[in-house]
Formats: C-alpha cells, sequence, structure tokens
C-alpha cells in the first residue's frame, strides 16, 4: 500500500487510513511478536482482541482510552525490561512501515510509546 500525504487537521488515525489499516496493523503486529521467542512469554495468556485495541488507542493517541488503562499495572512484575519495550518498538516500527504507513507517522506512533516506556518496564530514575 503506498502511503499518501495527510491532509491537514486528519487525526493520525486517519492518516494511516483508518479502522482498515489499524485492524490490519493489530493482527501482523501480534503475529511478530509472537514468533519473537523473547517477546511471546509476555503475550502467554493474554486476551490479544482487548489488548490489539487498548494498545492501538495508546499508540495512535486517544487519550479516553488512555487514561482508563493502567499501564502500570497491567504490566508490572512481568520481568519486561528496556531491551524488551525497544524489540517490541521495533517489531512496531516494521509493521507500520510494511502496510504502507509514512516513516513520519511510524515515528509520530513510536515517540507516543516512548512517553509510557517507564509505565511498561516499571524502570524510575
Amino acid at each position: 500500500m503506498p502511503t499518501t500525504t495527510p491532509a491537514a487537521g486528519d487525526s493520525l488515525h486517519e492518516r494511516i487510513g483508518g479502522a482498515p489499516v489499524v485492524e490490519r496493523l493489530v493482527v501482523s503486529l501480534y503475529e511478530r511478536v509472537q514468533r519473537d521467542p523473547e517477546l511471546a512469554p509476555f503475550f502467554a495468556n493474554t486476551p490479544m482482541d482487548r489488548l490489539h485495541r487498548e494498545f492501538f488507542a495508546v499508540a495512535l493517541g486517544d487519550e479516553t482510552e488512555m487514561e482508563a488503562w493502567d499501564l502500570a499495572r497491567a504490566h508490572g512484575g512481568r520481568g519486561i525490561q528496556a531491551e524488551h519495550f525497544v524489540r517490541f518498538v521495533r517489531h512496531l516500527t516494521d509493521t507500520l512501515t510494511d502496510v504502507g504507513v509514512s516513516m513520519d507517522d511510524a515515528c509520530t506512533i513510536a515517540n507516543r510509546l516512548a512517553i509510557v516506556e517507564r509505565d511498561v518496564t516499571g524502570e524510575v530514575d
């Protein structure tokens, strides 16, 4: 799918192609993650349909969903470290570019996730 130039005022969700593209992203990303031997154990016994919806709400900037999702509680005690987080984000950016999301939008999404890294890893300064 070729990338397109976003119209002024389009939301990130709209710019990347809306619900049909997000659904493809979700499926492709979690297939990749579940094939990754370092990340797959973190997703065992995880309700993937809920995770898909919540993760992409956070990644695409849905503040309503973000407020409802306690990232630290959801990820606490799982042993997720910074290198796991980086590996996950790398899978995400590869998936985004594979489906034709522009590099600018892929970077925007990755940067949104960087903001919540400490909540996911439990690491503090």
